[in-house]
């Protein structure tokens, strides 16, 4: 048996009780700043493109896209090349649709300031297979537009 009057038994048994009690009591929704004005509106415009992708209309999905975007859409892989403006990723995406479907599942999405990133999931169905990518897309807004979009896949175990 430990003998409990040790001062260091003592410190870790309240230290480890105390952290319990807290986060017991302490609510979630504390543990999060609430987004400002402008840092939802850049939520709102990443969840709009997000959903756009379902329509399965490139000029649709890339509307909110500047002109002068650059897209990663593949940061994980070391071959795949940034596209630079909303035409040429336009094109990349038509490509990418050909004859499927992609609907973007957001799980979770943070914000700070201009940046917005999400975890997600990308349903890609075509008539061949249902395929799904789990990603991190990080977006950064001007103007109300996305001018930086680079995606993270993560690597399955």
């Amino acid at each position: 048996m430990r003998n409990t009057t040790d001062p260091v038994v003592r410190r870790r048994f309240l230290a480890i009780g105390g952290a319990g009690v807290a986060a017991a009591i302490i609510p979630k929704a504390a543990a999060a700043a609430d987004l400002t004005a402008a840092e939802q509106a850049n939520v709102d415009v990443v969840n709009a493109f997000c959903d756009a992708w379902s329509s399965g209309d490139a000029n649709k999905i890339t509307s909110y896209l500047a002109d002068d975007c650059i897209v990663r859409f593949n940061v994980s892989d070391p071959k795949s090349k940034p596209v630079q403006g909303r035409e040429a990723v336009a094109g990349q995406i038509a490509k990418f649709l050909g004859g499927s479907k992609i609907t973007f599942i957001v799980n979770d999405t943070w914000a700070h300031g201009v940046v917005v990133a999400n975890n997600r999931v990308d349903r890609l169905v075509s008539p061949q297979r249902t395929s799904d990518f789990h990603l991190t897309g990080v977006f950064y807004l001007r103007d109300g537009k996305i001018v930086e979009w680079s995606d993270y896949v993560h690597r399955q175990a």
